[in-house]
């Protein structure tokens, strides 16, 4: 069995050795192989990178122009081949041993002819790999395709996924829009095929200043952060711009339930029909204070 590990490197010079250094420690290293992309460094990445390509043939690495994390990954799935498993991994995090073979085999007792994707908790820690929670997902959020489109569930560092998968998400053209890699191939995936939610931790996740998304340890400070993030021009519409997306490149694969779910949130603020319709729809709900921000951002048409 080939998996691949698909990891996209900017300016990471602090953390990617001890990151790298526990992928060649995890079991079965021996089916593994390690494909980098370097999002346009300017510290000394890029010579790590060569030092452990020099020193290990399954790892090969290349340079890119500066696209930003969720693209970085997206080129990183279509460079991708030969594999029968595919994994995200960050440059910041420690993994353990284990990580590879517990998802494996998770997916490998599920049907192989659908798209497959695995994703589980994690074990927050600082930048010194201290403790500060044993997770941060909240394991009670449905997986389902409705609620994929109104919120992300677990970081794409612990998503493990099939060919299929891989396969259905070059479908998708992240150079005209993608918000994040991980939440993407998620939709895709619910969409058309399985997803496991792991609710044990196989990996240390890093939380430290230079985090792009991370874990809130306190609950107060994520919603302050939640609610403030429609200002920020990047994140208004950004569902509504993915449920566009994903529209055009899966609308005619879809069923007909989520074919029009995906349409009410691609096109609420073309018509009042279309908003109110999204206003009553309880299928993107699974907790009050969840729903009642997705109903604030349809309201004020920042969804």
């Amino acid at each position: 069995m080939k998996i691949q590990i698909l990891l996209s490197t900017y300016n990471g010079e602090k953390y990617l050795k001890e990151q790298l250094d526990s992928l060649y420690s995890l079991d079965n290293i021996e089916d593994i192989s390690i494909l980098v992309r370097d999002d346009g460094s300017k510290d000394k990445t890029q010579e790590i990178l060569s030092k452990y390509q020099n020193e290990h043939k399954n790892f090969s690495w290349y340079q890119g122009e500066n696209k930003g994390p969720a693209r970085s990954f997206w080129e990183l799935l279509n460079k991708a081949k030969g594999a029968d498993y595919y994994a995200f991994c960050d440059q910041d995090d420690v993994w353990e041993k284990d990580k590879l073979v517990v998802a494996i085999d998770a997916l490998e007792k599920l049907d192989k002819s659908k798209p497959l994707l695995y994703m589980g908790d994690v074990h927050v820690v600082d930048g010194e790999l201290k403790h500060k929670a044993n997770g941060f997902v909240d394991v009670n959020v449905p997986i389902n395709y409705p609620c994929s489109l109104s919120n992300s569930v677990c970081p794409g560092c612990t998503f493990v996924f099939n060919e299929l998968a891989r396969k259905l998400a070059t479908k998708f053209d992240a150079e005209e829009y993608i918000d994040h890699h991980d939440w993407t191939l998620y939709k895709i995936v619910v969409c058309f095929g399985s997803v496991i939610l792991d609710k044990t931790t196989h990996m240390h996740y890093r939380q430290h200043e230079n985090n792009v998304i991370g874990a809130k340890t306190k609950l107060g400070k994520y919603w302050d952060m939640i609610f403030k993030k429609p200002k920020d021009p990047k994140f208004i519409h950004q569902r509504l711009r993915n449920a566009l997306a994903l529209e055009k490149y899966y609308g005619e694969m879809m069923s007909e339930e989520n074919k029009y779910l995906t349409h009410l949130i691609a096109h609420y603020t073309e018509d009042k029909k279309i908003k109110k319709a999204l206003l009553k729809e309880k299928r993107f709900k699974y907790s009050k204070m969840q729903f009642a921000y997705f109903k604030y951002l349809v309201r004020i048409n920042k969804l």
